[in-house]
């Protein structure tokens, strides 16, 4: 028989890796499974005195095999709730947010946060909000999509309280990243303005945000006759402008030209060219032109920043959006070259975006299309990699069990010591915080973080024997033996500095 630590190391790493095979083959959650049975049952017969099994690891002290059983045991809890997980996923359905904890903290938020709760996607009653709008999180795409900006449907913001309606399974870290994600993302990616009453109006879904909002003033100025006085017509006739509505102030580029394509580390990049906004941007003077582009002087269509190309023909109108992949350099040397026009280049996100822009590029013009570009103000590139870590593996995430949502009467699971200080014969030698004057015996000190009598024996030590005062002699020690401390300083101790 092969160890379960080989087994459940190698099964972790499957499933971990292959995210649709448990829902794929049955057979996989099975195995799984029957790899977790026989290696829990394989540990309990190693243990025996003598071991049951002819293994290596039963050749190893009482103290080595605990720490490898524990670690066994560990590997093997994480490809169970992987396995759980991905096989309930299956089964989930409109009833799976019911029998919520029974104690309530904020009784009346709480209550309203029940009666107006709707989750997400499928789980829905009425269905998915719009094509973006998904249960699990690893489904959803981080820029948004068209039917996601139009929609009037309000967003699926989960509250950030342990008993809050929610999906997913309370004091679970499946749980707390999917509230993470799904707050950080409407927060940043949609840009909502500072307010006191922000975070409040994020935990009962009713936040407005300026991108989705833009993009629907738009579309409703458009729809409206020609000879109506709305503002995106004026600033058709200036050819761009700043749009301000009382949720947002947007910029808007027009003569949107589609010129080419290349290829980029984030895929294919688009060649585009527009007219040059009023202002500065249409100065006679070249100098004036580069510098409105530069870098340092307002920050217009930063480089990784998000846009929104709106394709209208008709009562037809699609929305894409694309990363400005060109630097502020190039489009101020081209804005320095040309008074009228200035060139960058865009990566969608989309394919169905490089396809009508590759036809665009083979036809001069659609007849009645007008297309415009939203710049909408945010730093997509620098938001992206913190919401692609949130939708990680939960089982994978460090000190999972002490960050999940706890009721106010569950108590805080103890802290164990680090993992690496409970390998056999480990031990601190605190040697050096001893005074080297003392007449209190040998000048050495170790800490074995598993023997109750040499903490104790290094919290005496210390207090006597040491530079350190008595807050300091305990927080050293909590924080050795422990692997997850808070410590809180005084001002002026340097708690910022590195």
């Amino acid at each position: 028989m092969l160890g379960a630590h080989e087994h459940g190391s190698d099964g972790l790493r499957y499933v971990t890796r292959y995210k649709q095979a448990v829902l794929s083959n049955q057979d996989v959650g099975k195995l799984s499974r029957k790899v977790v049975e026989w290696g829990r049952s394989w540990a309990v017969q190693i243990a025996k005195s003598p071991p049951e099994f002819n293994d290596k690891i039963g050749e190893l002290s009482r103290e080595a095999m605990t720490f490898q059983l524990r670690t066994i045991e560990t590997r093997l809890d994480k490809l169970l709730k992987i396995v759980d997980r991905e096989e309930q996923r299956a089964t989930r359905s409109s009833t799976a947010a019911k029998g919520r904890p029974v104690e309530r903290s904020n009784e009346a938020l709480i209550a309203a946060l029940e009666a107006t709760f709707e989750g997400p996607g499928t789980m829905r009653g009425g269905g998915p909000r719009h094509d973006n709008d998904a249960v699990d999180i690893v489904d959803i795409r981080i820029a948004p999509t068209h039917g996601e900006l139009v929609t009037q449907a309000k967003p699926y913001l989960p509250a950030n309280l342990p008993t809050a309606p929610h999906h997913l399974p309370s004091n679970s870290m499946d749980r707390l990243l999917d509230i993470e994600f799904r707050l950080l993302r409407e927060e940043l990616t949609y840009v909502l303005r500072p307010s006191p009453r922000r975070a409040q109006s994020l935990m009962l879904a009713h936040a407005s945000a300026p991108l989705r909002v833009s993009v629907q003033r738009v579309l409703e100025d458009l729809d409206k006759p020609q000879k109506t006085d709305t503002q995106l017509r004026k600033i058709l006739s200036n050819q761009g402008g700043r749009y301000r509505t009382d949720e947002a102030m947007f910029s808007i580029y027009t003569g949107i030209a589609f010129h080419g394509m290349s290829t980029n580390w984030r895929g294919l990049s688009v060649a585009i060219s527009f007219d040059a906004p009023p202002g500065s941007a249409r100065s006679t003077t070249a100098s004036a032109r580069e510098a409105y582009w530069s870098g340092g002087s307002g920050k217009r269509l930063m480089q990784g920043g998000l846009v929104a190309i709106v394709f209208k023909t008709g009562q037809n109108a699609s929305i894409h959006l694309a990363t400005v992949s060109g630097s502020a350099e190039s489009m101020a040397a081209s804005a320095k070259k040309d008074k009228k026009r200035v060139s960058t280049s865009l990566t969608f996100f989309d394919a169905e975006a490089d396809d009508k822009v590759l036809e665009r590029i083979h036809r001069s013009s659609i007849s009645g299309e007008r297309i415009l570009m939203l710049e909408a103000p945010v730093m997509f590139e620098a938001i992206r990699p913190f919401l692609e870590a949130l939708r990680t593996e939960p089982q994978l995430v460090p000190f999972s069990r002490y960050l999940v949502h706890l009721p106010s009467n569950q108590r805080i699971p103890a802290v164990d010591p680090p993992i690496y200080s409970m390998r056999p014969n480990f031990k601190f030698d605190l040697s050096s915080l001893l005074k080297k004057d003392s007449t209190a015996g040998p000048q050495t000190l170790q800490l074995v973080v598993t023997d109750p009598i040499s903490i104790e024996t290094a919290r005496e030590r210390l207090l006597e024997d040491s530079f350190l005062d008595p807050s300091q002699c305990t927080a050293l020690v909590d924080c050795l033996i422990r692997e997850l401390a808070l410590v809180q300083g005084p001002p002026g101790t340097g708690k910022s500095v590195r």
